[in-house]
């Protein structure tokens, strides 16, 4: 006899909801999960034999959401128990879970962000599908196959439906499996973009997780830099080693140390690592600049399971080093030298770092609804860095370079916000707001400064347009005194208008590829500001624009490729600029 229930959301005095009978004891889920980080510890008892699945792909996380989303299939939410001889018809999807099994579902189980537990007596008559948590039971309960995902699944809500909103992760090659401690793997992948420093920055190393709920993460990569060739030096390696403990079950909270030597950009100046890799080993043509930095770092992570942001607060204990260009190879102007680095503040720094992201874009590579807004800041705790400045000579004597300390004591921020609306069926519009720098009036470190003009903020300038006189004056030794100003405003606007239907015309042509994708129009514009205060100059001699410079123009889009054509509104304007990007501007 079918037991009919109703699933109702547990309220506020923590109570369960109950289907077709009494609910267990509120110590349950902590003794079971007692019982089988016991049991995986001495190895007296298996954990449920379930296929681990890759991480989780963002159409596969559209479809799991689909799913849950179907009007056929039966929602639970919070920590639920189909009882003993309670019978459920049809699909079911939980959301939040913990989920306990005691009695028969005559269809597929899906459980977003929580655990399933399966008691004697307990049947799924098709596949247990599990995202963000862990199984506990008999697999023989269950008939179509078991398949746990490690990573909780983000989503944004929207109208009673969930979005789903999948991880962004760099490209790689894993070789390793799971096991009955957890997860190990060899992973080979490229950090960040070939450029003009490192040449092709190659990491590779196990990473090992030894858990399952809340496992510890340990992490050791050796990167190597083909900045000078094929060349076997200790100059061409960096390393990163880390361990990392989540608590609190989901992987939503964890904290971790990391001891390091790296290459990183002072910024990104807008453009994606394969945008830059491109134009570097095309073109000869490096929109970044970079500095190395050694040291150690511990961290603390939230990451929302049902709501769609990320912080983490990080100290650090670093030394920092200017680096100069190495010999990596390019396509065209080959024999040509690269344009030279800036010098940035060198020396011991002791930092803390607070991060925040909140992201509900539909999609992350071409975005047409939700919001990304991402903050940092960053406190300069003590230190002792340094830069060279050309001193005071008579005329007639070679110049001379002296050590000058600089302030290790500062604040920096960064605020990035952007909006992605849908306006019609084929008219899409991006709005976006940077405000960065210095929110104290103090100086900033090379290393934390900032600059506009180029592709990547300011197109209808050139690039390194306004950088507060940085290179104006040429090179202390073989490097630029500063990087750029103290602060920086951006605001970019652009509407994107689809032409026509590319799939549509592709079917009338009888094609059976996506030959043309969906051409757009693009109409943009962008206003901008860097600038530094007047005392904060320390011998410099231009404190950047006293207002906002201003650009247009229109581009087409096919597919990630886009052409561009970008006209100076203001007075010091240089002309036209004709640019490619691949993948959207905003």
């Amino acid at each position: 006899m079918k037991t009919s229930w109703r699933s109702s959301r547990s309220g506020r005095s923590g109570r369960q909801t109950r289907i077709g009978g009494a609910a267990p004891a509120l110590v349950a889920p902590l003794v079971l999960g007692v019982l089988a980080a016991l049991a995986v510890l001495t190895g007296g008892v298996a954990p449920v034999s379930a296929q681990e699945a890759p991480p989780l792909a963002e159409d596969q996380a559209a479809a799991l959401a689909a799913f849950y989303n179907r009007a056929t299939t039966t929602r639970l939410a919070g920590e639920t128990r189909i009882a003993p001889g309670a019978e459920v018809t049809g699909d079911v999807a939980s959301l939040g879970g913990p989920l306990t099994v005691a009695g028969h579902v005559l269809g597929d189980l899906l459980v977003i962000n929580g655990d399933v537990f399966l008691e004697p007596g307990a049947r799924i008559d098709g596949a247990l599908v599990v995202v963000g948590g862990r199984v506990e039971g008999p697999a023989a309960a269950v008939s179509g196959g078991i398949t746990v995902y490690r990573e909780a699944l983000r989503f944004r809500r929207e109208e009673g439906r969930i979005i789903a909103l999948g991880p962004s992760r760099p490209p790689a090659l894993s070789a390793g499996g799971s096991t009955w401690f957890g997860r190990t793997d060899l992973l080979l992948a490229v950090n960040g973009s070939y450029n003009r420093v490192e040449g092709l920055p190659v990491t590779f190393g196990p990473r090992v997780e030894l858990g399952h709920s809340n496992p510890t993460v340990f992490d050791a990569r050796l990167e190597y830099r083909t900045r000078s060739g094929l060349r076997i030096h200790p100059e061409e390696f960096g390393y990163h080693v880390g361990v990392e403990q989540f608590l609190g079950g989901h992987r939503s909270v964890s904290v971790g140390a990391s001891l390091e030597s790296a290459i990183d950009p002072i910024e990104d100046n807008g453009v994606s690592d394969t945008e830059n890799s491109l134009s570097t080993f095309i073109l000869h043509r490096d929109y970044r600049d970079h500095y190395e930095r050694e040291g150690w770092g511990a961290f603390v992570r939230l990451l929302g399971r049902t709501r769609p942001f990320e912080a983490r607060i990080e100290y650090r204990d670093e030394t920092h080093r200017s680096i100069g260009p190495g010999e990596p190879w390019s396509l065209l102007s080959n024999d040509d030298p690269w344009r030279p680095q800036p010098q940035v503040a060198e020396g011991d720094l002791r930092s803390i770092v607070a991060r925040l992201q909140w992201d509900t874009r539909n999609d992350r590579t071409a975005p047409a609804t939700g919001w990304l807004v991402e903050l940092e800041v960053e406190q300069g705790l003590e230190g002792a860095l340094r830069v060279l400045t050309p001193a005071p000579v008579l005329p007639g004597e070679p110049p001379t370079l002296v050590e000058r300390p600089v302030e290790a004591e500062f604040t920096a921020m960064r605020l990035d916000a952007r909006r992605f609306l849908r306006m019609g069926p084929r008219t899409r519009l991006a709005l976006r707001a940077v405000v960065a720098g210095s929110p104290d009036d103090g100086p900033l470190p090379p290393q934390r400064q900032h600059l506009l003009g180029g592709e990547g903020g300011l197109p209808g300038y050139e690039r390194f347009r306004f950088d507060c006189g940085a290179r104006a004056e040429g090179t202390i030794g073989d490097r630029y005194p500063y990087y750029g100003c103290d602060r920086v405003a951006l605001l970019q606007g652009e509407l994107r208008l689809g032409l026509f239907d590319g799939q549509a015309l592709n079917r009338r042509l009888g094609l059976d590829v996506d030959l043309l994708g969906a051409p757009e129009l693009v109409l943009f514009a962008d206003a901008g500001r860097a600038w530094i205060e007047a005392e904060s100059l320390r011998g410099r001699r231009e404190t950047g624009p006293r207002a906002l410079r201003w650009d247009a123009g229109l581009g087409l889009r096919l597919g990630p490729l886009g052409a561009y054509l970008a006209v100076p509104l203001s007075a010091d304007g240089d002309g036209a600029n004709f640019f490619i990007r691949v993948g959207p501007r905003i």
